[in-house]
Formats: C-alpha cells, structure tokens, sequence
C-alpha cells in the first residue's frame, strides 16, 4: 500500500497534462476544421483572371460588372483575383462567349434572364434557322446554363419625338432603332412588338428594326436629316442609364422635343404570350405557380430621371442576373451570387449607373420593399426562369434562405 501510493500519485498529473494535450489538439482540429465566422460555404476558387461579359460599354451592366469584380477582389483579398469586364453586344452576345468550357470555368454573364431561356431552348437569336436575320455567321443553342439567382429589372424604354408617335400603335410598319443584333434590347423589342402589332386586333405590320448601338440610335433620331436609315424610336432595356441621359443632354434645348411612351398596358400580354409559347416550347418542364409573379413585372420610370422628361413613365420589367455555363468554378460562383444578393450593395451601384441627378433611380429598377428580404426580392426568386434554366446546385444550397422556396430548377 505505501509503496504504491506515491505512484499513484506521480500519475496523476502526467494523467492531466495527457488530457490538457489531448483537448489543445482537439481545439486546434475544430478551429481548422470549422470555417471562421461569415465564410462558411465559401469553397475557395482555382480561378485567378476572370471575365465578366456586359454588354455596351458605359451601360448599367458595365458598371454592375466593374463594381462587382472590385467587391470580388475586396472579399477576397487572398485569391489574388484579376477581374475584368468585356464590352459585347449584350446578353444573347454574352451568352455564346460561355460555350468554351475552359474559359467558362472562371467567366460570369450578365444578361437578361429570358434570353437565357431563348439560349437554352435555341429560340430566336440561338435559332439557326434565323441565321439569315443576323449579321453573326451561325447561330445555336448554348446549352448547360446555370443562373446564379436575380439581379434586378431592366426597363423598357422607348424614346420617341414628342409630337409625332403619340402611342405604341403608332410606331407598327414604321423604322425603330431595337438595339444591337445580339442585345438584349433587340429580343425584348421584338417581343413588345409582336405584343402591340401582330397580337392586338386588329393587327398591323411589324416595324421594320435597324441594328444600332445606343449612340447611334440616339443620333438617327435626333437628327433625321443625316441618318441614312432615320427611326421614329429607340428602345433601349436597361435600368435608369447615365449612358442615356448623356446622350439626351447633349442636345440642349432639344432634349424637350422627347418624350418617353408608356407601355404599362401591354405588360399582362407580354406574360400571357411567354407563357403560352414556352409552355409549348419546355413542355412537361414549364411550371406555372398560382400567386407566384409572371416573368415581366409593372415598373415605372421616375420623372426627372432624363434632362426634359418631367413625367413618370409606366413600363414594363424584365428580370436580370449573372448566368453561368455549368463547369463554373463553385467558389467563384459562390462568391458571386452573395454579393448580388447584397441588396443594399447593389442599390449604390445602381446608384452610380443611373443620371447624375436622380441617384436614387436605382430604385426604379430594384424591389420597392424598404425590407427587399421579406418581400419583391424573395419573390423574385420564384420566377419561372428558374424553372427553365437552372440555379447552379452549389449556389442553391448557399443562398437556400431564398431557394429553399423553389420547387424546380436547382438539379
């Protein structure tokens, strides 16, 4: 008994330090097994250069691809990202520069989500069969797309000379600047067109569309005179542009010869004819929700956002937001998604895209609720684009407070 006591003893604190050793080594596995606080789904990246197709130059894309590769690197600071925005036509332009897989894994499109729907079914510019209408050499379906979610609503605009089109009606069988070939403008002119010629009794005769970027557009308006091919109106679909406003104010004290149509009327059959032509198209995989919004929405354009046009302006909104081809790097994509769901974020970008003197029309194109979370945002994440063209998986299982409410389009 006495000789043992003295052992047990002297084991007890090699017992302790064992235990003092074993739970250091265990804390140190959890603090670098466990992701630190507001990183967790936060994979990493391969990627180091990564481009963001935008569109026109100087445009509200462009600007949203500028900030957003700076608020990448910003987050990010030890992936040693190189971003870079590249000037296209616009979305359908965007979306044919993802079918390289190698340059896919590291590039992010923004684009008009119901273009990536024409992409994904090869509908209109993704059609081949209407490779004789554009310019491009060959046109066709671009497959394995994947959104990362909603960004906010391109408006419609149509800018007329006061005076001469008083109404949409006025401008069938006449000359209209729709945007680049590739663009955006131009698949979201055609179908504001079907809707207000071809599809409203009585029916009249398509306009005749002309390719032009903003700039040019704005110039064969204006000055008819020097045009070789003169428009009646331009349509451009963007949020409120400083690129427009520009474009308005150097016409001085003409500015207050335009004016901008409104074109609220047509915005419930603008969702009834998508839905009655991609419901043929998709098939069993088109998904109607009761209660849930179509994929255009009512919005209006403030007055005062352009130099000479005091009025608001009912129009019509169509959904935007980063697309990706499905070998996207995951981190990146990640990445990404969470910083366009930063709403607050994005409205200070909007803010700085949109005419100097209304910096506040970034809420034109955002959801109106002051709480975008509890209300138009997460609705937005019902869209049925979503049920078209997918959510990348590894950004559905980030963001699922707001896809945990979708029942298609995450697999």
């Amino acid at each position: 008994m006495s000789s043992s006591s003295p052992a047990g003893r002297r084991t007890r604190p090699r017992t302790a330090a064992a235990l003092a050793v074993c739970l250091l080594a265990a804390s140190l596995l959890v603090v670098l097994l466990v992701p630190a606080r507001g990183s967790s789904h936060d994979p990493g990246t391969h990627c180091r250069n990564v481009k963001i197709y935008t569109g026109q130059a100087n445009s509200p894309y462009w600007v949203v691809a500028q900030e957003l590769g700076r608020e990448l690197v910003r987050r990010h600071p030890g992936w040693g990202l190189t971003v870079d925005p590249v000037a296209t036509d616009g979305s359908a332009d965007n979306l044919y520069r993802l079918q390289d897989d190698g340059a896919a894994a590291c590039s992010l499109a923004m684009v008009q989500l119901n273009v990536a729907v024409d992409a994904t079914f090869g509908i209109y510019q993704f059609d081949y069969q209407s490779a004789a209408r554009f310019r491009r050499g060959t046109l066709n379906q671009v497959n394995r797309l994947r959104t990362l979610g909603p960004a906010y609503f391109d408006l419609v605009h149509v800018i007329v000379r006061r005076g001469e089109v008083s109404n949409l009606r006025d401008l069938c069988g006449r000359t209209v600047s729709g945007g680049l070939e590739l663009s955006g403008s131009l698949q979201m002119n055609d179908v504001l067109f079907d809707n207000v010629c071809a599809l409203t009794p009585p029916a009249l005769p398509l306009p005749h569309v002309v390719y032009q970027s903003l700039g040019e557009g704005m110039g064969s308006l204006t000055d008819p005179a020097s045009a070789a091919d003169p428009v009646q109106a331009v349509v451009w679909v963007a949020a409120p542009s400083e690129v427009l406003d520009e474009r308005i104010r150097r016409l001085g004290g003409a500015a207050g010869d335009l004016q901008l149509l409104p074109i609220d009327q047509y915005r419930e059959g603008f969702g009834t004819h998508w839905d009655r032509y991609y419901e043929r198209v998709a098939g069993a995989g088109f998904v109607r929700r009761d209660g849930a919004p179509g994929i255009f929405a009512d919005r209006t354009i403030a007055g005062g956002t352009y130099t000479g046009m005091n009025q608001p302006t009912p129009t019509v909104g169509a959904p935007n937001g980063l697309v990706v081809r499905d070998s996207v790097d995951p981190g990146l994509a990640v990445a990404a998604a969470r910083i366009m769901a930063d709403r607050p974020w994005l409205a200070g970008v909007l803010g700085q895209a949109a005419p100097a003197a209304v910096a506040h029309a970034h809420s034109d194109a955002l959801e109106s609720d002051a709480d975008a979370g509890d209300g138009e945002y997460r609705q937005l994440w019902r869209n049925p684009v979503f049920c078209l063209v997918p959510v990348l998986p590894a950004v559905a299982t980030a963001l699922r407070e707001y896809t945990s409410q979708q029942r298609c389009g995450l697999s």
